[in-house]
């Protein structure tokens, strides 16, 4: 439940807030206890972004092909997606480029096999 506080500063919240908790509710397996305020909290997966560096590095987190991006401005990374700060746009950049150059996914390759069985 939302304050006092925020019910103040930002009406509509309060309301939106009660029908989101209400859709995780409905939509949440029969084996999870975990409320929407736990779900945002967990891990500090939303609460670890804040406050937000003016510049990242977003890139999988799994998957057998490295994509990357530069992203700026508000923006909440998906759980599947790691981050990294960097410094300006031009670095940004130039991390996104290494990451998703054919030369270090050459490199990377070997290593997503496994063990080599002779």
């Amino acid at each position: 439940m939302l304050d006092a506080e925020a019910r103040e500063d930002f009406p509509g919240l309060a309301d939106w807030w009660e029908r989101a908790e209400a859709l995780w509710d409905e939509g949440k397996s029969a084996s999870s206890s975990m409320s929407l305020v736990d779900r945002l909290g967990y891990q500090r997966g939303v609460s670890g972004q804040f406050p937000q560096p003016r510049h990242r590095v977003v890139y999988t987190a799994s998957g057998t092909q490295l994509a990357a991006a530069r992203i700026s401005g508000h923006v909440l990374v998906e759980h599947k997606l790691y981050w990294a700060a960097v410094a300006s746009a031009n670095e940004g950049r130039y991390v996104a480029a290494i990451l998703n150059s054919a030369a270090l996914g050459n490199r990377v390759a070997p290593l997503q096999l496994g063990p080599v069985h002779k």
